[in-house]
């Protein structure tokens, strides 16, 4: 193998794997995006129970069927739910694997935030043992 065709390897690899990390982050994006309606979200806790149909969806909500059907969409293309037809009815199905994407996503920054504010939590501790209160010598 040349020296060129090492770089030229080297170039599309390192393509590839931004590529790969740009789709992760949209395909994450989507799912956050899709996570942001209350509706969607009832439309979700919904299906954690099983499969329903759209008129089943839409019971509980003050919309119009045709609006159920533009959130199942966006869920779908999110990732979130996979769609089916049984003779005439078309049934909606949680699809999890999705959320425990996002949720391991989010898992890395609770552990993250957890040990900042323990450190602040430390600090602040820290501070007030060194701090004498106000009005026990210390000039006003």
């Amino acid at each position: 193998m040349t020296l060129y065709s090492n770089q030229t390897y080297s170039k599309t690899t390192r393509l590839y794997n931004d590529k790969v990390m740009v789709l992760m982050v949209d395909e994450l994006s989507a799912v956050f995006a899709a996570l942001a309606d209350p509706t969607r979200r009832a439309i979700l806790q919904r299906l954690a129970d099983g499969d329903a149909q759209v008129s089943d969806l839409a019971a509980p909500f003050r919309i119009s069927q045709p609006a159920i059907s533009r959130h199942l969409k966006v869920l779908e293309n999110a990732g979130l739910i996979s769609r089916n037809r049984v003779a005439t009815a078309r049934f909606s199905h949680l699809e999890p694997d999705r959320l425990k994407e996002a949720s391991e996503y989010m898992e890395r920054y609770k552990k993250f935030w957890g040990e900042s504010f323990d450190k602040l939590d430390g600090a602040l501790a820290s501070f007030q043992r060194d701090t004498p209160p106000m009005g026990k010598g210390r000039d006003v």
